[in-house]
């Protein structure tokens, strides 16, 4: 599960940077 969590935590900051 933290892989999971981190995977979408830089989901979520790839789209924040854009």
């Amino acid at each position: 599960e933290a892989l999971r969590t981190q995977l979408h935590a830089t989901s979520v900051e790839n789209v924040n940077k854009t």
